[in-house]
């Protein structure tokens, strides 16, 4: 997933210019940087997108920039992409054979209830 790698580096080589002692840029352009992953993330759900927002105006960020807003708004970008990771592992989207029912083994009548159910959570895109 390169949104949450991408990520991870931006906030790794913060960490590092501060342990260095080198002057970070100013916070308009470090939110600048982060536009990138935070509009990639906002396409992947439109769930992230109405979280990320929320937290963009409780932050601040868009008004006047700290850099402290900004790297609370990298941990939240960071969570959000590794929560759309965590998910993309555990419900791994259906192939097109399984979703019409061909790709089934087991007979009409066992188990049909949660293979319905299955289907109606991939038709929709989010958890019931």
């Amino acid at each position: 997933m390169e949104g949450l790698e991408w990520i991870r580096t931006w906030r790794r080589n913060v960490t590092r210019a501060s342990e260095l002692g080198i002057t970070r840029p100013d916070a308009m352009v470090l939110m600048g940087a982060l536009h990138k992953p935070h509009e990639w993330l906002s396409m992947n759900s439109p769930q992230i997108a109405y979280r990320l927002s929320m937290v963009r105006q409780q932050l601040g960020v868009d008004r006047q920039p700290v850099f402290g807003m900004v790297w609370t708004f990298s941990e939240h970008l960071q969570a959000e992409a590794e929560q759309l990771l965590v998910d993309a592992q555990e419900f791994p989207k259906q192939s097109a054979a399984e979703t019409s029912g061909q790709g089934s083994s087991a007979s009409y009548g066992e188990n049909t209830k949660s293979t319905k159910s299955t289907k109606e959570y991939w038709r929709w895109g989010y958890r019931w």
